[in-house]
């Protein structure tokens, strides 16, 4: 009877501290926050890769797109965690305070009864011995009796549990925290399961594995069940004390299957309004939906253009300005007829007088006697698009080069 109890205890310490929902949705909370930070990050760093890139391939760009990839996988999956386990939350805990608990004392009120039975049925065997010899003794024995057949197990703790019983558990509320999806561009929804090509095949899984579950608890209850009538045909009075144990083992697998078959609905319900379409993308990374369709990714793109059009510019520039700096230096020193004026003359000059027809005509031209050709090179728009030189305004010199052509037969 002592271990009996002991035994009492410890299941009731056990039920006790089976409700750990709270601090695992605690948890799952915190490694959702932990996941959508890191799906940020990468974000940010393949936003930034590809403005920096303008869209080209490269190796970078596509290491930093497959930790996208997969910050992105690992968000979506721990979502569809997050929503199953507040499933799962919701239904235990309703059926923790109007089951379970319930149960659990009526467990031990019935555990208490059976060691009221057995301390009957001791104190009935021990009268069976006294001395019947004189009337004191055999009146003595009556009260005895009397008294022993008086006791009833199921009024002993009603008084009791009357004057120490306590009010009903409030419900503990478990509800989706909606500040985990503001920022998700509505791929995720709360209490809402996702399905897409990240996240249908965990699911595919997850379902085989709850239908799993839920059949091999069905087939504990169908044993406890039967080895239950096996005892009421052979032995009553150890049933007497083992039937509600037997009963709350019995709310504990309907219970758990409970919360099984509402996961299992969910998943359901999810791959049932998906049907027979595409899955669609958990984590489009495209130009269009990535970029050009936020304003705030336009302006960058565009800034980072103009940047790269001046960049172009002056390198353009300097190239001509290598050209010309070697001529420069040696037409400083020497008179050159090959340095030519085309239009809008200096005030040494005399003014923009435009020169006379000439030799200096076919350098400006391009020409030259013989086999040598003259090259003439201008950083003039006008000049270059024209190759009319005489008429140029802008008061710009040509750098001149002979070069030797030779004619082959």
């Amino acid at each position: 009877m002592y271990l009996v109890k002991r035994e009492a205890k410890k299941r009731e310490r056990e039920v006790k501290y089976k409700i750990k929902l709270t601090e695992d949705v605690a948890r799952k909370k915190t490694e959702y926050q932990k996941y959508l930070e890191s799906y940020k990050q990468m974000r940010a760093k393949f936003e930034e890769q590809f403005v920096i890139k303008l869209g080209r391939g490269s190796r970078r760009l596509d290491d930093v797109r497959d930790r996208v990839q997969k910050a992105c996988r690992k968000l979506h999956l721990t979502h569809n965690e997050y929503v199953l386990l507040l499933c799962e939350a919701v239904e235990y805990e309703k059926d923790f305070r109007t089951v379970l608990l319930p149960g659990l004392l009526e467990y031990q009120q019935a555990i208490q009864e059976a060691f009221i039975l057995a301390w009957r049925s001791l104190l009935q065997e021990v009268t069976q011995l006294f001395n019947f010899s004189s009337d004191n003794f055999k009146e003595i024995q009556s009260r005895i009796e009397s008294s022993i057949d008086s006791i009833r197990p199921h009024d002993e703790y009603s008084d009791f549990t009357e004057r120490h019983k306590t009010s009903p558990a409030s419900p503990v509320p478990f509800t989706f925290d909606d500040t985990l999806v503001e920022d998700t561009s509505g791929k995720l929804l709360p209490n809402t399961l996702t399905v897409d090509n990240l996240t249908v095949e965990w699911l595919r899984n997850k379902l085989s594995e709850l239908e799993t579950s839920v059949r091999d608890t069905q087939e504990k209850m169908a044993l406890i069940q039967k080895a239950d009538s096996r005892k009421s045909s052979t032995d009553s009075l150890a049933r007497l004390s083992t039937v509600d144990s037997i009963k709350k083992e019995t709310n504990e697998l309907h219970c758990h299957e409970r919360k099984l078959q509402r996961q299992i609905d969910m998943i359901n319900g999810a791959l049932k309004d998906l049907g027979c379409e595409e899955v669609p993308s958990g984590c489009d990374l495209s130009i269009e939906t990535t970029f050009v369709d936020s304003p705030e990714h336009q302006q960058p793109i565009q800034q980072q253009d103009d940047r790269s059009s001046l960049t172009l510019k002056k390198q353009q520039q300097r190239l001509v300005n290598m050209l010309r700096k070697p001529f420069r230096r040696k037409l400083s020193a020497t008179s050159s007829p090959l340095l030519a004026r085309c239009g809008g003359g200096t005030e040494e000059d005399g003014g923009g007088d435009v020169k006379e027809a000439g030799e200096e005509d076919k350098v400006c031209q391009g020409h030259g006697d013989g086999d040598l050709t003259l090259l003439t090179i201008s950083d003039c728009d006008e000049c270059r698009d024209n190759s009319n030189y005489s008429s140029c305004d802008n008061g710009c010199y040509l750098v001149v080069m002979m070069v030797q052509v030779v004619l082959t037969p």
